[in-house]
């Protein structure tokens, strides 16, 4: 798992709040501390790793349920988005744009995950949305996620003999 550290409000935190704000949700300390530690490295991350983070702050006791209805709220809110990896753990990652949306590659070893900022099948998304609303689907999307081995879990992996 990446370190989660927790920074200053950025403009995608302000941008956040106000979607938040419009959509009736208040500004409270543990969702503001949930926010900011969403927002404080690219994700997705899940709602323990976040919840470990936050619970070494003295100063903002949270418990775990507050996080996972804090995140599940952002999802409704629209300002995060739901990663599925494989491993029935739900991460979350901030996403403002609507439009935007992209990739991860995963470590089947230590489980290391890294965005893949461009998603090729964007060429092909409107030829398979006109194919499945011929069968009656209307609203799709598509979700893709990549497993491998990373550099480090390769290399010390034992070479094995042929």
């Amino acid at each position: 798992m990446r370190a989660l550290s927790l920074i200053t409000e950025p403009e995608e935190v302000a941008a956040a709040w106000d979607r938040l704000k419009a959509k009736g949700f208040r500004r409270t300390k543990p969702r503001a501390a949930v926010l900011q530690a969403l927002a404080s490295g690219h994700g997705p991350f899940s709602a323990e790793d976040i919840f470990r983070v936050l619970s070494k702050k003295k100063s903002a006791p949270i418990d775990l349920v507050t996080v996972y209805r804090n995140l599940q709220g952002f999802q409704e809110a629209g300002i995060a988005r739901v990663i599925d990896l494989g491993d029935q753990i739900a991460r979350y990652e901030l996403s403002l744009d609507p439009g935007h949306h992209h990739h991860h590659v995963t470590c089947r070893s230590c489980r290391k995950t890294l965005p893949l900022d461009d998603c090729f099948l964007e060429e092909i998304e409107g030829r398979i949305a006109r194919v499945v609303a011929a069968k009656g689907f209307s609203e799709v999307e598509h979700r893709l996620e990549f497993l491998g081995i990373c550099d480090a879990c390769s290399r010390s992996r034992p070479k094995s003999r042929v």
